[in-house]
């Protein structure tokens, strides 16, 4: 039940100073520990764990257990869209005057672009949040955006389902819609791995055949499902006339294709000290090693011819890894 009382402890909670650093670091998406949720506040350790045990009793915050480390993030969407809008009251011009507080990163290019929580932020996604707007593919920003007419048609000339999360390329090839496919699949968890050898590891190398199996299960499943697609479709080209007003005919002609799939798997291969939180643990020198590692394997990837070239196998699928198939360096 909504009580003023309740309001008052939830605002007395997020008005600390040490507190609100810690929320807005977190508004990122991010989940951190609290060492180094203190060193953002400018606060020792045990004076950070009081204040976390606070924000977590109030259901601000969630904590995520991995080995012997706890990781702090935003408890809910709706913790996170309170701050967001804290942060828009705190930066209006008349608190700006009175207080001449900085808003947002002190870094220039995370004010430049960065994703805050679940959507885009800094002044490039502001420049194209207003584009949109005016463009008429988007209005009523304050409640989030709707999507016009015009706007839907706008985005599928550009977005095919290929970007997908958890499992894109299922979404892919399950369209109804089949044309020739080219995929890039990327996967944060690699199939291959060495045998673990503490608790740690164990952990990590689950991770690893948890995710990363789907995917392969996924993959291999589709190009048998193809190659039986290819043969009816063989079948159907012999058949006669007679046969082809039939309801067989009916049933199974939708389901013959003769199209063609690359599929380009860029998978990431951990450093051994990542460890099972690189699923969670977002930091800037995460992203940036991973950023790097992708762009490497792209263009070592894309030099291989046969990757842009028509599949001509029986089956009408060819997949790449540059970890197995690459013959670059």
């Amino acid at each position: 039940m909504l009580t003023t009382t309740g309001i008052a402890e939830i605002a007395a909670l997020i008005g600390d100073p040490a507190r609100s650093a810690m929320l807005v670091a977190l508004m990122d998406g991010r989940a951190l520990t609290a060492a180094e949720l203190a060193d953002i506040a400018g606060i020792t350790p045990q004076t950070a764990s009081s204040h976390l045990g606070r924000m977590t009793d109030a259901v601000l915050l969630t904590v995520e257990r991995q080995g012997r480390h706890r990781y702090h993030r935003l408890a809910s969407a709706t913790v996170a869209a309170m701050i967001e809008s804290i942060m828009a009251v705190a930066a209006e011009p008349a608190n700006r005057a009175r207080r001449k507080v900085r808003t947002g990163p002190r870094d220039v290019a995370m004010r430049r672009a960065r994703s805050c929580y679940d959507h885009l932020a800094g002044s490039i996604a502001v420049a194209v949040a207003d584009s949109l707007c005016e463009r008429g593919y988007i209005s009523d920003l304050t409640e989030g955006g709707e999507l016009s007419t015009a706007g839907i048609t706008f985005l599928r000339s550009y977005w095919d389902g290929g970007v997908v999360s958890n499992t894109p390329l299922q979404w892919v090839v399950d369209s109804a819609e089949r044309q020739d496919t080219l995929a890039f699949q990327v996967d944060l968890w690699s199939a291959r791995g060495s045998i673990p050898r503490t608790m740690s590891e164990v952990m990590t190398r689950q991770k690893e055949i948890q995710y990363s199996s789907r995917t392969r299960a996924r993959s291999d499943q589709f190009r048998k499902e193809q190659h039986l697609r290819s043969a009816l479709t063989a079948l159907i080209a012999k058949l006669p006339d007679d046969l082809r007003e039939t309801p067989e005919y009916a049933l199974l002609a939708p389901e013959s294709d003769r199209k063609v799939y690359n599929i380009i798997q860029l998978i990431y291969q951990a450093r051994r000290t990542e460890g099972g939180a690189k699923d969670f643990e977002f930091s800037a020198r995460s992203m940036e090693d991973h950023w790097a590692a992708g762009l490497s394997d792209t263009i070592r990837t894309l030099h291989h011819p046969e990757v842009l070239e028509r599949p001509t196998s029986a089956d009408g699928v060819f997949t790449f890894d540059i970890a197995t198939d690459g013959r670059l360096s």
